[in-house]
């Protein structure tokens, strides 16, 4: 079983190694969790843990942001409180049990408390790039900027909800 939560500060701090665990371990440049002291995290944080309360899937998720400018095709301009995932990852070990799908659907379920109407995020193009695509979209994520083949993925919140419901 795995569990979601979204720590406080305090916890922030103890977990900060585990985090740059899940993110190194997928090849992610997560120096920053290891090497500032809790509070620089100006991005909210989940993590997912197992029985044990061990980490073994993380996401770093900011809300309010704005989507402005080309870059986020569809999403450009639009107003009020927005989501964008900046990482996420899961162990190698927990791959495939479907943390990846409930951190997403947590993360939709936060930004729909938060008033949020869209998510979105881009897409690491090293390493396996398409089968992050692939999970992405089955999380109800379409690129955004199709003509370009850009990385940039979102959705509205309800459609990753529906697509990442259990």
């Amino acid at each position: 079983m795995v569990d979601v939560r979204w720590p406080d500060a305090r916890s922030k701090a103890r977990l900060g190694m585990d985090v740059w665990n899940v993110f190194n371990q997928v090849g992610m440049r997560a120096d920053d969790y290891r090497s500032r002291p809790p509070h620089w995290w100006s991005d909210e944080l989940a993590v997912a843990e197992d029985d044990a309360r061990s980490v073994v899937g993380a996401v770093q998720v900011r809300f309010n942001q704005e989507y402005d400018g080309e870059l986020f095709g569809e999403f450009s301009g639009l107003l009020g409180l927005q989501c964008y995932v900046e990482k996420i990852a899961v162990l190698p070990s927990a791959q495939g049990d479907g943390v990846g799908t409930l951190l997403m659907h947590e993360t939709a379920q936060e930004a729909g408390r938060r008033r949020c109407t869209h998510l979105a995020l881009r897409i690491d193009w090293t390493s396996d790039w398409k089968r992050r695509v692939k999970f992405f979209e089955s999380c109800g994520l379409r690129s955004l900027v199709p003509r370009h083949g850009d990385d940039l993925y979102g959705a509205e919140v309800g459609a990753v909800l529906e697509a990442t419901a259990r």
